[in-house]
């Protein structure tokens, strides 16, 4: 056929030309179509992989759930299993720890990790299994669970070092949990050097986990401070509801792992304006840990005595809190420290206006330190540097 022939056979036959651009319009559509199609596929599986790498929606199976139980049962037993590295790879989002390790498992998990630090050197792999483990589940789970495995591990911390790279992985992961772990974390340190050299290696103030959990703490210390202010200038309700849930965490750490979080030291800061808001199981748990030392409760308990005792209410709890900080200060410099901040903070410019109870206060914590200073050097070290005499009062101490 010559050139230009199919052309004018096209223009021959009337409406060929339009046919045939539709046909080749047509095709395209159905081209496009079907490609988009496949590329959705592709694309969307590659979607479903990235959002389970990043901690989305990841479908559990038979078999992940027969390694779980597997692995707990060997970790039970003491033991290691292979099954625990395939296991870990399914354990990346909230849902799924929660499905394969809520109520019972993590129970039995939880119990465990108190034997390691009585374990022989060849139960070494089966304590990294266990706290490897705990770690994954920390990382994905609430703040009520993480609270729990932070406070297992911290627990066993002075007696098996090998719970600190644990303790910083959960970290790296949870940046605010490097905030309830850390003074836990340096004060093992500064009993072991092996915790201290990884500490300085892992932990330091250029590791971004460390950075982004410190302006956590800037931020969240502001806003405490700033809620405490807007009650002590009046606002109710919504300010102690915002309050409640920060007091009670600190407070439920404490009970959890037995020790203070690096933010408990908003407390006693802050006690004379959320004072109202302590409950009675609250200070009986403070009370409980005065014996253990802990300079942190027994600043809150000396700020709430005091706050009490100025306003002139709670005379029994402070009463208590003073008998706990005497006998604590026997053998603990922080709780003479507390008890003469009551003292001192009782002191009335103008005698002539002295309120009987809080005078009455006054006097129990004087006394409180006399008693102390018999069987501590320290304390009376400290009455002799603000120049407290023993015969203040006339009278006994056993009057009180």
């Amino acid at each position: 056929m010559e050139p230009g022939l199919a052309a004018q056979a096209a223009t021959a036959v009337p409406g060929l030309g339009g046919l045939s651009s539709y046909l080749v319009g047509a095709v395209f559509v159905v081209a496009m179509t079907a490609a988009g199609f496949l590329l959705g596929r592709v694309f969307g599986n590659r979607q479903g992989l990235l959002d389970s790498m990043r901690g989305g929606r990841s479908a559990i199976t038979d078999e992940t759930r027969r390694f779980a139980k597997e692995v707990v049962a060997a970790l039970e037993e003491g033991g290691t299993s292979e099954h625990l590295f395939p296991l870990l790879r399914q354990l990346n989002t909230a849902e799924a720890v929660h499905e394969l390790f809520g109520g019972a498992p993590l129970d039995a998990l939880l119990s465990l990790v108190n034997d390691l630090s009585s374990a022989d050197k060849d139960k070494r792999p089966h304590g990294d299994q266990l706290l490897r483990l705990l770690a994954r589940i920390a990382s994905y789970a609430d703040d009520d669970t993480r609270m729990r495995i932070l406070g297992a591990m911290i627990k066993v911390l002075p007696r098996y070092r090998h719970a600190t790279p644990f303790l910083v992985e959960i970290s790296k992961r949870v940046p605010d949990a490097w905030n309830d772990v850390q003074p836990s974390l340096e004060e093992a340190a500064s009993r072991d050097p092996a915790i201290a050299r990884y500490l300085r290696d892992a932990a330091g103030p250029q590791e971004a986990y460390v950075r982004q959990a410190t302006e956590l703490y800037m931020t969240s210390m502001v806003r405490f401070r700033r809620l405490n202010e807007d009650r002590a200038s009046g606002a109710g309700g919504a300010v102690d509801n915002a309050l409640r849930p920060v007091i009670e965490r600190e407070f439920r750490f404490l009970r959890t792992a037995g020790t203070v979080s690096r933010r408990f030291v908003w407390l006693p800061a802050q006690a004379h304006r959320f004072h109202p808001l302590v409950t009675d199981e609250q200070l009986d748990l403070l009370l409980r840990e005065a014996p253990s030392g802990l300079g942190e409760v027994h600043a809150l308990l000396g700020q709430l005595a005091l706050a009490w005792a100025l306003e002139g209410s709670h005379a029994h709890r402070v009463k208590r809190i003073i008998a706990a900080l005497e006998d604590a200060a026997q053998a603990h410099p922080s709780a003479a420290d507390a008890l003469l901040a009551v003292f001192m903070g009782l002191k009335s410019e103008d005698a002539a206006n002295v309120r009987p109870d809080r005078e009455e206060m006054r006097r129990r914590a004087y006394f409180a330190l006399l008693a102390a200073s018999e069987r501590s050097f320290e304390v009376i070290k400290l009455l002799g540097a603000h120049g407290i005499p023993r015969d203040l009062y006339q009278g006994r101490a056993d009057m009180f």
